[in-house]
């Protein structure tokens, strides 16, 4: 399973050796189904508190990893109730371009996006699979009824995947 032992009190993470420092990605506790999440880069920030209905943008996050590290454009959507903001992730050169919008379903599709930064893919993916692993640990998911946090199951299945694929 995914690590369920990491553990960083607030769990914030910069990606370890492999990555740019300048780029975190930060989970809140689940809570009645809404997270804070804060992707920050040098460029800039998406910060919000998102909720699990109607889509699994946890399981989605490992998929977009995974498909980065294989080259491909990859995306995002966290659901606000009734807008959404979706990550985006895309390859330009050796780098990925990470960057966020927000709005109606309609209107993220051509408003401009916020830049966050850029990473190599391993980085980028291995900062997902970091910060995943530790929101994994947090004890939210061991409650009796863990969907009282989040309505999804964690996607330990998706994070493992993604860590084969970082050779962790």
């Amino acid at each position: 399973m995914c690590g369920h032992g990491a553990r960083d009190d607030d769990r914030e993470l910069d990606g370890g050796d492999d990555a740019d420092p300048a780029v975190t990605l930060r989970f809140g506790t689940p809570k009645h189904g809404w997270l804070e999440i804060a992707l920050t880069g040098p460029e800039g920030e998406s910060h919000d508190v998102v909720s699990d209905v109607p889509g699994d943008s946890l399981r989605d996050l490992a998929l977009a990893a995974s498909a980065v590290l294989g080259g491909v454009d990859a995306r995002v959507t966290w659901f606000l109730e009734p807008d959404q903001l979706v990550w985006r992730f895309r390859p330009d050169g050796d780098r990925v371009r990470i960057s966020a919008v927000s709005g109606t379903a309609r209107s993220v599709a051509t408003r401009r996006p916020t830049p966050i930064g850029a990473l190599a893919a391993r980085e980028l993916a291995l900062l997902i699979w970091r910060a995943l692993r530790r929101l994994a640990s947090d004890p939210a998911w061991q409650a009796s009824d863990p969907r009282t946090a989040w309505t999804h199951a964690f996607p330990h299945r998706d994070v493992d995947d993604l860590g084969a694929l970082l050779g962790r």
